[in-house]
């Protein structure tokens, strides 16, 4: 009887103690906001910013190439460049150009309708794997950090 008594002494110490560490515990931080999709319009690709606009049936349409430095729209230059491998010995490559720095700033495989598919790509597989939120997430933290007073 004296071992049953220690016994429940012992376990409702161990249950109290137990119990005052839950308490003082600090709360885990509230999960984010889930985020809404279309609020996915721009991320760096080919060392480009890509900014798009959805449709009204969610569709990305108007992929836009800009200057990841300044945001200028940059302007594109189709060319040409020798490759031993293609039939006619050439292969098209556009010119990303920015005014505002007046250089080039990509020079990508491709014409522009080759190059916006690629991105169109990349911007499904971002959704596909959910990699959408961390860029959605972080652009709103360095927007919430430019715009904080120094």
């Amino acid at each position: 009887m004296v071992r049953f008594a220690v016994a429940i002494a012992l376990s409702s110490g161990v249950f109290f103690s137990l119990a005052s560490r839950l308490l003082r515990r600090k709360p885990l931080p509230p999960s984010p906001a889930p985020l809404d999709w279309r609020s996915f319009t721009e991320f760096l690709y080919e060392g480009l910013k890509w900014v798009w606009r959805y449709d009204s049936s969610g569709h990305v349409v108007t992929i836009v190439p800009l200057c990841p430095v300044c945001f200028y729209q940059v302007d594109l230059r189709s060319d040409a460049r020798p490759d031993s491998s293609t039939y006619y010995g050439l292969r098209d490559v556009t010119i990303f150009w920015c005014d505002h720095f007046k250089e080039v700033k990509r020079q990508l495989d491709g014409n522009f309708h080759e190059i916006t598919i690629r991105v169109h790509k990349e911007i499904n597989r971002l959704y596909d794997t959910h990699e959408w939120e961390n860029i959605v997430r972080q652009q709103m933290t360095s927007r919430s950090q430019n715009r904080a007073p120094q």
